[in-house]
């Protein structure tokens, strides 16, 4: 058998495997609505709590993001190894009751513990659902499935802030519970709202089937040497310029998309004085849209130029996303009304989306299928603390020690994005080469 064929036989139905990703879309969902939530609540949390833009960004970026990466990496050694339906089921619960107790904080501490929880359940959903769709579809629509699954990430930003901002509308500012007396501030009973449904949506990922692993050649060969972790990192380290130019465009692209997404919220309502429920609609629909439209527009791209090795294959559309991307990177935070910000962002976050819609398509493309869960685990871990992490805090910090003054959130915003999008774009270009002979080389 020839080193690169698969055994296309053993995929599921698939009805069965549009099942399994529809269910996956919709914990992702869940997933996304706990995560992303505190960015509509900055300012409430932080009147209460007495919290500042730093400590913020820590609860809402690099204290989740570094143990949700960390987290990720056992998960992953788990997930090329163990049953995925079952390291999903428990993670779920994990995150849901986590993203409850985020309901209950009286100060800093307590409520980054919290988020925290949230960080650690969740940490096991991507390995898994990414291994788990990798083995439930061929190669060919690949890309498109995986866009298809990496959509509900987007989805649930924007549902996260669209549900919190109903959410604020309807509810006064004191939520009394009469009956077991408890009177709970709104934000709180926001965190409630949204961790609830991950505890009964339990109950669906029990219907899902564990997919058969389809193996290739050097899979096999993985088996009869006893597959372990130092051969993975083996297979890494002597890979690492072809990792790092890997890695690299996908986690900075997803750096500056994180950071804008996080700090949209707060940058209408301070700049234009909305309310923060109106806020929530007009930036959660720009944000799932966008979202929408990046995804499935990047699982296009990504198998439609999967064969095309003068243009650096999936790899290729990372160029792309940054070049456009920079220059409206520069303008939207500045915009002179609500609406020119949303456009400008909206365009902003559709590109990063058709670009990191593709990740997992492309990672997968360049490693054996029984080390996809850790190569994706080893994806989250870079892009979770220089993403979910840095991205919020550096634009924090540049807020407090290099700008002032009512534009100083849209200041940082840009000189985040422009050095960050400018170095994409060069290491990209310098990459294409090099990924397509990885991908072609890969069982060599």
């Amino acid at each position: 058998m020839d080193k690169m064929t698969v055994e296309v036989d053993n995929y599921p139905p698939r009805s069965v495997a549009y099942y399994l990703i529809a269910v996956l879309m919709l914990v992702t969902l869940s997933s996304q609505l706990d995560r992303n939530i505190t960015s509509l609540l900055v300012d409430p949390i932080s009147q209460e709590l007495g919290l500042d833009d730093v400590q913020m960004s820590i609860i809402h970026g690099l204290g989740f993001a570094i143990v949700y990466s960390l987290a990720g990496l056992p998960f992953g050694y788990l997930v090329d190894r163990t049953n995925r339906r079952r390291i999903i089921l428990v993670g779920l619960l994990f995150w849901s009751v986590s993203a409850v107790l985020c309901g209950f904080a009286q100060n800093f501490w307590q409520l980054l513990i919290a988020r925290l929880g949230v960080g650690v359940g969740e940490a096991c959903l991507a390995p898994a659902a990414y291994s788990m769709i990798a083995d439930s579809v061929p190669n060919k629509i690949r890309g498109r499935a995986l866009a298809v699954y990496y959509s509900s990430l987007t989805i649930g930003q924007g549902l996260s802030l669209v549900i919190g901002g109903l959410i604020l509308a309807s509810l006064p500012p004191i939520v009394k519970f009469p009956v077991i007396n408890l009177d709970l501030e709104e934000w709180r009973v926001v965190f409630i709202a949204v961790g609830l449904p991950g505890i009964l949506l339990s109950l669906l990922v029990l219907t899902i089937r564990e997919p058969k692993r389809i193996v290739t050649a050097y899979d096999m060969e993985l088996a009869d040497r006893g597959l372990n972790i130092s051969e993975f990192l083996r297979f890494v380290g002597a890979r690492g310029k072809l990792f790092f130019l890997l890695l690299f465009p996908y986690c900075v692209i997803g750096f500056v998309a994180w950071g804008m997404s996080a700090w949209a919220p707060t940058l209408l309502h301070r700049r234009f004085g909305t309310d923060l429920a109106e806020v929530g609609q007009l930036v959660g629909v720009s944000a799932l849209t966008a979202g929408l439209a990046g995804a499935y527009m990047g699982g296009y791209l990504s198998d439609r130029i999967a064969s095309w090795d003068r243009f650096g294959s999936r790899y290729g559309v990372c160029l792309i996303s940054a070049i456009v991307m920079l220059p409206f990177a520069a303008i939207w935070p500045f915009g002179s009304s609500i609406w020119t910000v949303l456009a400008g962002f909206w365009i902003t976050i559709f590109a990063a989306i058709v670009s990191l819609s593709g990740a997992a398509a492309a990672i997968q493309d360049v490693v054996p299928n029984r080390m996809r869960g850790q190569a994706i685990a080893l994806y989250m871990l870079t892009a979770g603390i220089l993403a979910l992490g840095l991205g919020p805090t550096v634009v924090a910090l540049a807020t407090k020690f290099i700008f002032s003054g009512p534009n100083s959130l849209a200041a940082a915003l840009v000189l985040v994005a422009l050095p960050s999008l400018a170095a994409v774009s060069i290491v990209s270009l310098y990459g294409l080469r090099h990924y397509v002979e990885a991908r072609n080389n890969l069982l060599t």
